[in-house]
């Protein structure tokens, strides 16, 4: 039913003219550029991560610590699908606490994916005062997928700099997911 869509949206151009390629985990289907590889650094059979083929390289190699990177898991919730308002208002909640007590601020919203779930974003970017003194603190976007009742499915961007295909990335993978 939903899943219709994301096939057809499976294999579109992405920032840098790069092609897609479906993955199929225990949760869902969902789509990656071709230039993005999971990282066995990182990755465990629940949540996958993924990174750009260069960062990857630039890993294996050990000359950086940090990549921009994204995870992808399925959690856990006391909510039904019926009642998504809530379970966003329960992670808002729990963000906003978090944020206060460590120099974030968080934006967000919600919206239906092109597959039809309904989707929760919620943007934590470093505030200035933080940036001061930790200059390289990376923004954090969290996409909650609605997926089906007592559940939903984590996309979580975690990026610094320029994050344009990072952020592609992690679109594509939000507009494409559907259960199996």
């Amino acid at each position: 039913m939903q899943c219709k869509t994301a096939v057809i949206l499976a294999v579109f151009l992405v920032a840098g003219q790069c092609f897609a390629r479906e993955i199929t985990k225990e949760f869902g289907t969902f789509s990656v550029p071709d230039t993005f590889v999971e990282t066995k650094k990182f990755s465990t059979p629940d949540k996958p991560f993924y990174v750009s083929q260069e960062d990857e390289a630039a890993l294996a190699s050990g000359k950086f610590k940090f990549v921009n990177n994204i995870s992808v898991s399925k959690g856990k919730n006391k909510y039904t699908k019926e009642n998504h308002f809530e379970f966003r208002q329960a992670i808002l909640r729990q963000l906003a606490f978090q944020c206060s007590v460590s120099g974030f601020s968080i934006s967000g919203g919600g919206y239906h994916s092109k597959s039809g779930y309904v989707v929760y974003k919620f943007v934590l970017s470093p505030c200035e005062e933080l940036l001061e003194k930790r200059p390289q603190e990376p923004t954090t976007t969290q996409y909650y997928i609605v997926s089906e009742d007592y559940s939903y499915v984590l996309v979580h961007e975690t990026a610094r700099g320029d994050a344009a295909d990072t952020d592609a990335a992690a679109d594509m993978i939000v507009e494409t997911f559907c259960t199996q």
